[in-house]
């Protein structure tokens, strides 16, 4: 395809009118604007630039719909990760790539062109290694080629099972535990030519103990210079209280006082923040992904929003468990919980920008896009061709210009509003569905028929 022409388009430089995308090699070879339609011209209504996807457990996608009964064991989160013990455990590398290849088409039709996979789920049931011990890792890979979504797989550690570093449970064995294999099944997916981006995973602090923490923190500074490195932090109240009694501190507190935190770090979740921390993280610029849907679906809490990126913190966002992979539903969701709370609306807006959509999804996309180690993505010349086309013809977008469309998207979004979404040049869906949904969808619904995840 050679030429792409849209009546408006949201670039980096701001919306234009009237654009022409010359597009070769998966590249923005050229920008026209205030230009007349050619004849060649393939052409679409409006364009943004797709959303990263910052924090997602692919496999969690075989559970969405079955954890929501009571739990023998109580209605919390603990409860909740005992479900998806039960799924982790019992998963094969088939069935695991159809399950990955459904949750990443389903990322491209909602608007994301690009995902961190925090991938933990390593070994085989009762922790002996796959051959290669990267297999399931090159699962994901194969499912995010497939699908056609940018992947930055994030292989995480796992090695204790809570802040007292007792031993994993049965079904914790599936996760990588020691530090010798944990590194050398890094290198394994480094060495293999993909095409995708690779970054370092740190379960949390209750699943890997200080020292270990220490090491794999060095071996990125030192292998992997370049590359995020992504931790669940804070999540739940629970935790900081663990931690407070294992450590004398919080549990962001700790990190910032133990480690040269940094702008490749991204701090997952971080619920349960106080004002200082956030103004720690902030000033070290790391980026904090927050997953609203997941959060909410959890029990987790609500993230101090305006503690935090007036300042000039740096947030994205995740479909985390895949209860939703929607974010313009994420985005939502973190403006209702602020508002909610605060009891006030247009927490995300400024004076600067003051369409409380257009707030959100621009400190989503740039923070989005550096927890992938794409910071340098966008919709300009010489970048990647990654973007999202609108539906026009939906009502609820009826006579809206500019960032009222992304105000509508967010906040008026009951149907999907993407009808196109590009990726390195080629659609991947079109008229709201992706290329390949049959094959993808029967293939998921045939695993779930042979697998079924404990209700």
């Amino acid at each position: 395809m050679p030429t792409l022409f849209a009546n408006a388009a949201l670039l980096d430089a701001g919306w234009c009118e009237n654009v022409r995308l010359t597009i070769t090699d998966g590249q923005i070879r050229r920008i026209q604007e205030s230009v007349v339609p050619d004849p060649d011209d393939q052409r679409v209504d409006t364009i943004l630039p797709g959303m990263p996807n910052g924090h997602s457990h692919a496999f969690q996608r075989a559970m969405a719909g079955r954890a929501e009964r009571r739990h023998p064991f109580g209605d919390d989160f603990w409860a909740w990760r005992l479900t998806m013990y039960s799924l982790a455990e019992r998963l094969n590398p088939e069935q695991l790539l159809a399950i990955a290849t459904l949750a990443y088409m389903e990322m491209l039709e909602a608007g994301y062109t690009s995902v961190a996979e925090f991938h933990y789920l390593h070994n085989q049931r009762g922790g002996k290694p796959h051959v290669p011990a990267h297999l399931l890792a090159e699962v994901h890979s194969e499912a995010a080629s497939m699908a056609g979504i940018r992947l930055t797989l994030i292989p995480t550690l796992y090695m204790a099972n809570g802040f007292d570093g007792a031993a994993l449970t049965e079904a914790q064995l599936r996760f990588t535990n020691t530090i010798e294999s944990f590194l050398k099944l890094v290198d394994g997916i480094r060495s293999r030519e993909t095409g995708h981006t690779t970054g370092l995973g740190i379960h949390s602090l209750r699943a890997v103990p200080a020292d270990a923490l220490r090491n794999v923190v060095n071996h990125a500074n030192s292998e992997m210079p370049d590359a995020p490195v992504h931790i669940h932090i804070a999540e739940q109240q629970r935790e900081v209280d663990e931690c407070i009694l294992s450590t004398g501190q919080r549990p962001v507190e700790w990190l910032l006082n133990q480690h040269d935190i940094d702008e490749r770090w991204c701090l997952i979740h971080a619920t349960h923040t106080t004002a200082e921390e956030l103004q720690g993280i902030a000033e070290r610029r790391a980026t904090i992904i927050l997953c609203p849907t997941t959060e909410a679906n959890l029990g987790d809490g609500v993230f101090n929003y305006s503690n935090f990126v007036p300042s000039g913190g740096r947030i994205g966002i995740g479909s985390d468990s895949q209860i939703s992979i929607n974010p313009w539903q994420e985005l939502q969701l973190l403006e209702y919980s602020q508002r909610l709370t605060q009891r006030a609306r247009y927490i995300a807006a400024s004076d600067e920008s003051p369409n409380t959509g257009r707030a959100l999804f621009d400190v989503a996309l740039r923070g989005g896009r550096v927890a992938l180690g794409r910071a340098s993505d966008g919709l300009a010349e010489g970048k990647a061709a990654d973007l999202i086309a609108l539906n026009m013809s939906d009502p609820r977008l009826a006579g809206l210009a500019c960032d009222e469309l992304i105000n509508a998207l967010i906040f008026a979004n009951a149907r999907n509003p993407i009808d196109a979404v590009m990726v390195g040049g080629e659609w991947k869906t079109w008229s709201g569905q992706h290329q390949k949904y049959e094959q993808f969808v029967s293939s998921f619904q045939d695993t779930i028929k042979s697998f079924e995840p404990s209700r």
